[in-house]
């Protein structure tokens, strides 16, 4: 522990405390921005991961589009439900003053997380649609002692429920020995 907080240190890492340097081991996710995120409360989706495969947004929102074209009767990729995860499990809120302008520009109600995660989501196809077509069941917000939130949907057309933890699952769920990649 007192390598890595000097390791950090000369980075100019400031650890208020050691129990920070020990969490590090089981992180899995950082959400960051060097600067803007301190100075203007502002973060961006710049790359996705499924599995092994790191993608541009851009380059996530043309294979989305290729998926939808290949699979018109509705076959859903991991990249499908990264989006749809990202758009439903959202506290986020887009103006709807400013619906009309570019997704860049759009005002967002919301923390700077769920922002740049909506803003993402809707750089792969339209949140409001997606959000017509679910319906929220249940829902338990994020806190610090659990570490997660929990959003119960059901779809419009009651044919299926699904459940989603976009935040610390490893609180609830043990480590995955399988995993969803873009492929399937």
């Amino acid at each position: 522990m007192t390598i890595s907080a000097n390791m950090m240190r000369k980075n100019k890492i400031l650890c208020k405390s050691l129990k920070t340097v020990e969490s590090l081991g089981s992180v899995s996710v950082i959400c960051s921005d060097k600067t803007g995120t301190l100075t203007q409360n502002k973060m961006t989706v710049i790359d996705c991961a499924l599995g092994n495969e790191r993608m541009s947004v851009k380059q996530a929102h043309d294979a989305l589009v290729l998926n939808q074209a290949q699979n018109p009767s509705g076959t859903h990729n991991a990249l499908d439900q990264l989006r749809s995860l990202a758009g439903l499990c959202n506290a986020a809120e887009f103006d709807a003053a400013t619906r009309r302008l570019p997704i860049e520009q759009r005002t967002i109600y919301g923390d700077a997380t769920d922002q740049a995660i909506l803003r993402f989501s809707e750089q792969l196809g339209s949140v409001a649609e997606l959000r017509r077509c679910w319906q929220t069941k249940y829902e338990l917000a994020f806190n610090s002692k659990n570490k997660y939130m929990i959003r119960a949907l059901g779809l419009v057309h009651p044919d299926g429920k699904s459940m989603s933890l976009p935040s610390d699952t490893a609180a609830v769920f043990e480590p995955a020995d399988i995993l969803l990649t873009i492929k399937g």
